[in-house]
This record gives C-alpha cells, structure tokens and sequence, in this order.
C-alpha cells in the first residue's frame, strides 16, 4: 500500500461551529462510564491495502511533528506488514483552527497566521487501526456488530458499505495499535463535514476545520464508543473526516490515517 501524506496550504475558516464534532460526542455516548463492549461478538473484516493520499494542513503537520523530540530527521518511513512509505513535502504557511466554545458550549474553530515552515519528516513507523462499528438499535448495520482492520498507514472507511438506509443510532470506537488511550497519543480530526441545519439544530463541524480529540477517543474507547444517529444523515456529519492517529517512541514518530466518508451523500461532505 501506498500511503502518502501531502502537507497542503489551507485557508480554514474565520468561525465555524462544530456542535456534532467529536468534542461534543463523548457526552452523549456515555464515556465515563466503563462497558462491555469489548464482549461483543464481531464479524471482522480486514481491509485490503490500497492507495490513498492523505491532505492535511502544514499548520496541523507541524503539530504531528512537534511530538518528537528534535522534530527533524529525514529518515525513509518504516512500518511492517502491507504499509508502506509516505514523502511530505514541505509547503509554506497554513491557518490554524484552534479551540473555542460557543455561546452552546461546542468547540468552534478560530483561524490564525502560522509562521512558514520546510522541516524534514521525523523518521516515522505506519501503525495499524481498528474501528468497530456496534449497534445501538438492532438492523441500523449491514453486518451488525463489526470490527474493521486497517493495515500499516491506515486507509478508508466508507459508511455506506455497512450503515443501512435506516433510522437508528450506533457506536464508534477507534483502536490504535500504540494504544489510544496512553497520554502521549494524539488524535486529529480534519473535518470533511459541510456544516448545515436540521431543523433548528446546526451539524457538521465545516470544510477545513481541524481539532484535537485525543481526550474524546481515549475516553470513548473506555466507554461505550461514540454514539452517532442516522436519521437525517447525522451519522455522516458527525464522522465524515481525516483522523491522524500519532505517538512517539524512541524518537520515531508513530503514524495512522483513516478517512470516514460517504459515497451515497457526496453533497453533505466537503471536496474530495
């Protein structure tokens, strides 16, 4: 597989509320609370490797490179199994989404300049990711109850090929190899959402605003996942994105990407 992250200039919005992002989830599904979900009987389906190209802000990769020491190295990309390699070319500038809350108490994005940056890549490994999809309401999931295997680097989660076109509501959890839940594990979300109302409640955290929610995936992953609903497509507002998964480990930066989209609702999801 070849995986390949592109550092991208991004202009990221003034103000963009992010109501349904993944800040605002953990709430809802009950993350302080342990569960067994982990006593589940999943069907598992491995993904097969294949080619994608992750885009990401230079702003939001200079965070992803800060978490190791020194920050700079060059060295080729390692990883085990079907992963492969990943070349990040350095591109100057970029705007920052930073935390803020609303008038509601939802995270909402701020843009800031950041400074021009050509550092080398930290010498890197490509872990592996699970997702596990669990039904809250019995027939809302192709499968039912699955467990989704990533290969080294990641790759994509398409809803469409397991979410029925029904209403009812389901639980998300990540896994990643190095441990999500450990302190120095670090989870971004680049929403891929179009930011619209339902009614009179506003989803979807908008086009090119990214967020950590390394606090939000560890807990949800000690509880019971994250609870997303599909009446309305809900479900794809909440999701749709690129996660970067990183941690550090004797100097060596440890990377995952997975991408959540949509096939059937292009128009709810910003440009692919």
């Amino acid at each position: 597989m070849s995986f390949v992250i592109r550092r991208v200039f991004s202009r990221l919005p003034a103000l963009v509320c992010a109501s349904v992002a993944l800040t605002s989830l953990c709430g809802i599904a009950g993350c302080d609370k342990e569960t067994g979900w982990r006593t589940h009987k999943f069907e598992e389906k491995t993904i097969k490797p294949k080619a994608h190209d992750v885009q990401i802000p230079e702003v939001l990769w200079q965070k992803i490179e800060a978490l190791t020491s020194g920050g700079a190295g060059g060295a080729a990309a390692e990883g085990g199994g079907d992963g492969g390699g990943s070349a990040a070319k350095p591109a100057a500038g970029g705007h920052e989404a930073t935390a803020a809350k609303s008038e509601h108490g939802a995270p909402a994005a701020a843009a800031g300049e950041s400074p021009s940056s050509s550092v080398q890549r930290p010498p890197t490994n490509f872990e592996t990711i699970k997702v596990y999809l669990i039904e809250r309401n019995k027939g809302v999931l192709k499968t039912g109850d699955i467990a989704l295997s990533f290969p080294n680097g990641g790759g994509e989660l398409d809803l469409s090929d397991f979410v029925e076109p029904l209403r009812g509501s389901f639980y998300v959890v990540f896994e990643y190899l190095p441990a999500v839940e450990k302190p120095d594990t670090k989870v971004f979300v680049l929403s891929q959402a179009v930011s619209r109302k339902i009614g009179k409640e506003q989803v979807g955290a908008g086009c090119d605003v990214f967020m950590d929610v390394s606090k939000a995936v560890a807990d949800a992953a000690k509880g019971e996942g994250f609870l997303v609903n599909t009446s309305d497509q809900r479900h794809i507002s909440a999701l749709a994105g690129t996660y970067v998964f990183a941690s550090t480990h004797d100097g060596k930066l440890h990377l995952s990407s997975l991408i959540i989209r949509d096939s059937n609702h292009r128009a709810l999801q910003c440009r692919r």
